[in-house]
């Protein structure tokens, strides 16, 4: 991103066109306010849309990590209750939700 620099203009010119120099540069400047700003925006549409891909990234990889850890705890040690005793039906406890595990 480039610094503003302000056109380069002499005494002179001011003196020979009068307000006009004044108010040519004032519009310059709105117009590259409303650019800087328009850029802007943008920049951060674009890091909000990021961020939201990465966090739902993060979410589903959380999600399946833990079903993976619980699928592979019922499997291991799931059939047997906490006394190591197999459970009557010989099925595992296998939790219905994520937060259970």
């Amino acid at each position: 991103m480039a610094l503003y620099a302000p056109p380069q203009r002499s005494a002179h010119d001011l003196e020979d066109t009068g307000g006009a120099v004044m108010i040519q540069s004032l519009q310059e400047r709105l117009q590259q306010l409303e650019e800087r700003s328009l850029f802007q925006e943008a920049v951060v549409r674009q890091r909000s849309a990021k961020l939201l891909v990465a966090g739902s990234v993060s979410g589903f990889l959380g999600f399946f990590f833990a079903l993976v850890i619980g699928i592979i705890t019922e499997q291991t040690s799931g059939k047997v209750d906490l006394n190591r005793r197999p459970f009557n039906s010989k099925r595992g406890y296998f939790p219905a939700t994520v937060s259970e595990m």
